[in-house]
């Protein structure tokens, strides 16, 4: 109790009940020997005297310390007669992720379910047990389709003027890729607040990891520095725009430069680059305009003059799958068939 914080208390000034210092009452004891104890005259500090006379000031001092404290459960009171209770005890929540052992790139794959209680845990050590968690609900891993590639001149909250690339020149295959002709994301000379939305259809992927396919022209000559791609990911997360991209290393596209896969000798039409977002655990259906799923976004945002893009990066085919999922798990260990006791109500 004693090392608790209580951070949101004010600073109150503290009332000094006692101000004598270690020195005053040593010299205070000095003063009072020739009245108590006038055989005593060795006043030097290697008199053994003299050194009890010091240990029992700083004894004394370190009462006085103390004394002119508010101890902590003197606050807990206080604060308990204005109807302010401490938070109980609660369990540690955190977010996990699993990722499929296997994970083909063309063939789709059925609905996997990790189901709620399944239990992970931290790695064990000489010194610390392993702590144990359990997801909170069942996470379904599903099959990612994208039913929408819309662009847009500016960023909004909610999105109102909207074109759909998708119609005319891009069909659909079988397995979920989308292909067509070079088709650009931004304007031809880009600008800042431009972007594009993917829209999913609506089958239960929330949380899930997804790794997003672009193929693109080699030629494609887009100006910025492919290690810091001015453009942001995020999806819509039923109030606010929430960021997906947690490491640049997770997208291989390089800011749809394919600068390494062209460096290494790669074709970005035939092979392409993948990027992987962590899709947020709230992910709702939602439509804006006339357009109805799961909202995904890719903005270019402001960057210094010698990190833009000069021309819109183009593309000719796309495709998503999952990777796995993150559920929110607590702290637990599950117990079945535990006998409580009984009942005489």
């Amino acid at each position: 109790m004693a090392d608790r914080k209580f951070d949101f208390l004010p600073e109150l000034r503290k009332p000094n009940l006692d101000d004598r210092t270690f020195q005053e009452l040593v010299n205070e004891c000095l003063l009072r020997i020739p009245r108590y104890c006038p055989e005593w005259t060795n006043y030097n500090p290697s008199d053994p005297g003299i050194t009890l006379i010091e240990l029992f000031a700083w004894l004394t001092d370190q009462m006085l310390l103390r004394f002119n404290q508010v101890p902590v459960r003197n606050y807990i009171t206080f604060l308990e007669l204005l109807g302010i209770r401490l938070h109980p005890p609660t369990p540690a929540k955190t977010e996990v992720t699993f990722y499929l052992s296997t994970s083909s790139d063309n063939i789709p794959q059925p609905n996997q379910t990790i189901i709620a209680g399944t239990e992970v845990a931290t790695e064990r050590s000489e010194n610390n047990e392993a702590i144990i968690f359990a997801t909170d609900k069942d996470l379904i891993i599903g099959e990612p389709k994208i039913r929408h590639f819309l662009t847009a001149k500016t960023k909004e909250d909610q999105p109102t003027s909207l074109r759909d690339r998708f119609l005319g020149s891009w069909r659909r295959e079988v397995r979920g890729e989308w292909r067509g002709s070079p088709l650009a994301f931004f304007d031809e000379q880009p600008k800042p607040d431009n972007c594009f939305y993917l829209v999913f259809e609506a089958d239960p992927i929330e949380g899930n990891v997804i790794s997003i396919t672009f193929k693109g022209e080699a030629a494609t000559s887009t100006g910025i520095n492919p290690r810091k791609p001015p453009r942001i990911w995020e999806a819509w997360n039923g109030e606010k725009w929430e960021n997906v991209l947690l490491e640049e290393s997770d997208d291989s596209t390089e800011g749809f430069s394919f600068d390494s896969l062209k460096r290494d000798g790669g074709d970005p039409v035939e092979q392409g680059a993948d990027i992987t977002l962590h899709m947020p655990l709230e992910w709702p259906e939602t439509t804006f305009v006339t357009y109805q799923g799961r909202w995904l976004r890719c903005a270019y945002i402001s960057a210094q003059e010698n990190n833009k893009y000069e021309r819109s990066p183009r593309i000719v085919r796309v495709a998503a799958r999952s990777l796995g999922g993150s559920v929110e798990a607590t702290q637990s260990t599950r117990i079945e068939a535990e006998i409580l006791g009984e009942s005489d109500g």
